[in-house]
């Protein structure tokens, strides 16, 4: 794997050619911290935060602001759509629906707009699009590729992916299916990074464990930093920093959270891939 030296990259860019774009991304796999992250931007006055735009079933923080929601009633022209008029129409046009946040967040100068996006959600050339006319800011999330398997794992097991204490749950770990999959996840983050790069934006690694689960006073300060090194400036709305969301897995060793987790180190171990099991995406080759 050949991102993690262009994660920390720190080549300027071309600051004329994203002066009309007012996008974040947060790229990202489900279970590693991206709710957190998306509602700890809301805590920013500058930032018109949406979390999953492309999810099939829901488009997730449309709603909380109803200028930007009425520019899409008019477009589904229903005075009360569905959410399956929203996912519908985002699933026909995400270029076109994000080009309409972007016009709607560059009315106010020094306004943007956060959204994240995961595997499969969005084609390719979508995408390159989108991040080479609207985004001013990209944002890798990674996580320790084992414990987003089996937080992953337990969410499927369990059919619940919010605010649902998994802690007492072990799951069985199959080596050679973590192993598949984590590379399919590798694969997501490189493609997603040469998009960007070809675009001139060099992406911000964001690790879970040394920016996310911290105090959220801790990860404010981190965000507004990461930022302000693309060129964005951000105003608190508040103080008092607000967020909604809680830990659903309290181990924190990972192999105490699956069935057979000595099992799964000790194959991890004679396979060489004990490291990079336990390590997040563009951090160890």
């Amino acid at each position: 794997m050949a991102v993690s030296n262009l994660f920390n990259d720190s080549t300027k860019r071309d600051l004329l050619c994203t002066e009309e774009r007012c996008g974040i991304v947060i790229v990202s796999v489900p279970r590693s911290g991206t709710n957190h992250f998306c509602q700890a931007l809301t805590n920013f006055k500058d930032i018109v935060s949406l979390f999953e735009i492309f999810h099939p079933d829901r488009v997730h923080g449309i709603d909380r602001y109803k200028d930007l929601k009425c520019i899409f009633d008019t477009e589904i022209g229903v005075e009360k759509p569905t959410i399956k008029q929203f996912v519908k129409l985002f699933a026909a046009d995400r270029v076109g629906c994000v080009k309409r946040i972007n016009h709607y967040t560059s009315e106010v100068p020094g306004r943007y707009f956060s959204f994240k996006v995961f595997p499969k959600q969005a084609d390719a050339l979508s995408l390159e699009t989108i991040y080479s006319n609207y985004i001013k800011s990209a944002i890798f999330i990674v996580r320790c590729r084992l414990d987003v398997y089996v937080s992953q794992l337990k969410a499927q097991q369990i059919q619940n992916w919010v605010k649902q204490d998994t802690t007492s749950l072990h799951v069985k770990i199959d080596v050679a299916d973590f192993l598949e999959w984590a590379a399919e996840v590798d694969e997501w983050y490189n493609i997603q990074n040469q998009l960007l790069m070809k675009n001139n934006i060099v992406p911000r690694l964001v690790i879970y464990d040394e920016q996310i689960d911290k105090p959220l006073r801790q990860l404010l300060k981190q965000i507004k930093n990461t930022l302000q090194a693309d060129n964005i400036k951000l105003n608190r709305k508040t103080w008092f920093a607000v967020s909604r969301l809680k830990k659903q897995d309290r181990n924190r060793n990972v192999f105490d959270k699956a069935a057979n987790g000595e099992e799964v180190k000790r194959q991890l171990t004679e396979l060489e891939k004990l490291e990079y099991a336990i390590s997040p995406p563009g951090t160890c080759l």
